[in-house]
C-alpha cells in the first residue's frame, strides 16, 4: 500500500531516544532552530518555516511550531503546537505536527546555547498559544524568537528583525545547517525529491509501509508539454534501495543511493534524473523490478496534478 504524506505515529516512540551530547565551544548546545525550506510558497517563492525546541529537563525538550495549514488566523485555528521529547530532532523529522492533522517534516536544524530559563520559555509558550496570526508579527519565525529569547538564546537586531524564515535560519543564525535525513516510523521505503539545490523548494515524499516497488520511468523536464514536468534537484533516501537513472525507462547511467544520504543532481556525474525506482528490497541497477508493476503516475497530467499538490503544502 503507497500511502504518501502520511504522519506514522505508531512506532514513533522507537526512535525517541535521547540525543548524544554535542558541544558548541565550552557550552552544550541546548535549543534548536528547525526549518522547512519549501514553506511559506508566494507565487513561486518559498520563504520557508521554522520550528523551536529548548532543553526543559535534564533529559526532555519542549518542541513545537505554529503551522498555519488551514488559513485560520484565530488563535485555536492557526495550528499551534508543542510537545515534550526526549529527542528533538525525532520530533520535528518525523511528528512535528501532533495535533495539527497535517503530515510534515522538518528538512534542516540548528543548535544554539542558551541560558537555560526553561519556565521563562514554557510562559512565552503560553503566550504563543493565545496569539492572533498575523505575518509578520505572530508567525512561525515570531514565535522562534519569542520562546529561544525568554530561553536565553540572545538574536542580533538582524535575527530579531528580519521577516523571512529561510534568511534569519541560513544567513543569520551561525553554524552550518544540519540535514535530517530520517525516515518516518512504520515506512519500509522513504524517499524525498526536492525542485530546488539543497532542498530550498518544494519537496516530494514517496513512501510506504509495507514491501513495494514504487518507480516513475519519466521524470526528465519538457516544459514544451501541455503538463510541464519538475525537473528535480536534489533527492534523500530515508529507508529502502533508491536506484536513479539518467534516462527515462531506466537507461543510461545509474547510481544507488544509500539509505540516510542525499545529494543535488548536480552531484551526479550525469547531473540530471531521467527515472527512479525505489524498493524494499536490494537489485541490480541493470535490471530494476519493475515488469508487470504500473509506474507511479499512469499520465503526465497525474504527474503534474501531483507537483501541484506538493506546492500547496505548508
Amino acid at each position: 500500500m503507497q500511502i504518501p504524506r502520511k504522519s506514522f505515529l505508531a512506532g514513533a516512540a522507537a526512535l525517541m531516544v535521547a540525543p548524544a551530547a554535542r558541544v558548541l565551544g565550552d557550552q552544550a548546545p541546548n535549543a534548536y532552530v528547525f526549518c522547512r525550506p519549501g514553506g511559506a510558497p508566494i507565487f513561486g517563492n518559498t520563504f520557508g518555516h521554522v520550528g523551536f525546541a529548548y532543553q526543559s529537563s535534564g533529559f526532555e525538550y519542549l518542541a513545537g511550531s505554529v503551522e498555519m495549514v488551514h488559513g485560520n488566523s484565530s488563535p485555536a485555528g492557526k495550528n499551534f503546537w508543542y510537545a515534550q521529547t526526549p529527542d528533538p530532532i525525532a520530533q520535528m523529522s518525523i511528528i512535528n505536527n501532533v495535533g495539527v492533522g497535517v503530515e510534515t517534516r522538518y528538512d534542516y536544524y540548528k543548535e544554539l546555547t542558551g541560558l537555560g530559563n526553561a519556565a521563562a520559555a514554557r510562559r512565552a509558550v503560553a503566550r504563543v498559544a493565545a496569539l492572533q496570526f498575523s505575518a509578520p508579527g505572530s508567525d512561525c519565525l515570531d514565535a522562534v524568537r519569542m520562546v529561544l529569547t525568554q530561553y536565553g538564546v540572545s538574536f542580533t537586531k538582524a535575527q530579531r528583525e528580519t521577516p523571512f524564515p529561510n534568511h534569519f535560519f541560513f544567513d543569520l543564525l551561525p553554524g552550518d545547517p544540519q540535514p535530517i535525513n530520517a525516515p518516518w516510523p512504520g515506512t519500509v521505503v522513504d524517499a524525498s525529491f526536492y525542485t530546488a539545490y539543497g532542498r530550498m523548494s518544494f519537496r516530494d515524499d514517496v513512501l510506504s509501509t509495507t514491501d513495494a516497488v514504487i518507480f516513475d520511468n519519466d521524470i526528465s523536464y519538457d516544459p514544451s508539454s501541455d503538463y510541464p514536468q519538475v525537473p528535480w534537484s536534489g533527492f534523500v533516501a530515508r529507508r529502502g534501495y533508491l536506484a536513479l537513472y539518467s534516462d527515462p525507462n531506466f537507461q543510461g547511467q545509474s547510481t544507488m543511493v544509500l539509505a540516510g544520504t542525499g545529494y543535488d543532481t548536480r552531484q551526479l556525474p550525469y547531473g540530471r534524473l531521467g527515472s527512479f525506482v525505489l524498493a524494499s528490497t536490494a537489485f541490480d541497477l541493470s535490471s530494476p523490478p519493475v515488469q508487470g508493476l504500473s509506474p507511479r503516475f499512469a499520465s503526465r497530467a497525474e504527474r503534474s496534478a501531483n507537483y501541484e499538490a506538493i506546492t500547496l503544502l505548508p
